[in-house]
């Protein structure tokens, strides 16, 4: 499906990006919700590119905005990143934390929270490389109490 051309530059205004043409409506709704909470903390664990629609600048007053970042060996693996980002979620939710620090207990899957490269309004999380699932799925099998492996068979074409 074509989707070049579906916003006429009339209908974007000033706006050279979807995500500016709905900053406004996603910020304000943002707002709404913040302005309503005593603690007024939003954690940003969304992609850039869908982050890119808040304007952190026009949240409310008080408002402590952090970008959360996971890396593998000080690189953003966006496959991995996309993974523990909703393994923080979950976590967040499951352990109904409530402020930065339960934040950066956060431990899931290798990652831990690197103090040195984190600021107020950037928490790094950080892991080492870790081995193919295919490989654990493999050393798994390998480490199977009663010994067994899988045998592989070999078929072959019979004719009619």
């Amino acid at each position: 499906m074509a989707t070049k051309n579906v916003l006429k530059s009339k209908d974007m205004g000033d706006s050279k990006t979807l995500a500016d043409w709905w900053k406004t409506a996603v910020t304000s709704s943002i707002g709404v919700e913040l302005e309503a909470r005593a603690v007024k903390i939003l954690l940003n664990l969304a992609s850039d590119e869908y982050s890119a629609s808040v304007d952190p600048g026009s949240l409310p007053e008080g408002t402590q905005y952090v970008k959360i970042v996971f890396q593998q060996e000080g690189r953003v693996i966006a496959v991995h990143a996309k993974r523990a980002r909703g393994l923080m979620v979950r976590y967040i939710a499951e352990n109904n934390i409530k402020d930065i620090e339960g934040v950066k207990q956060f431990n899931a899957e290798g990652y831990h929270h690197v103090n040195n490269r984190s600021s107020e309004d950037c928490i790094i999380f950080d892991r080492k490389k870790q081995p193919a699932a295919s490989a654990q799925r493999r050393k798994a099998k390998s480490d199977e109490p009663d010994g067994s492996k899988s045998v592989s068979v070999k078929r072959t074409r019979t004719s009619k």
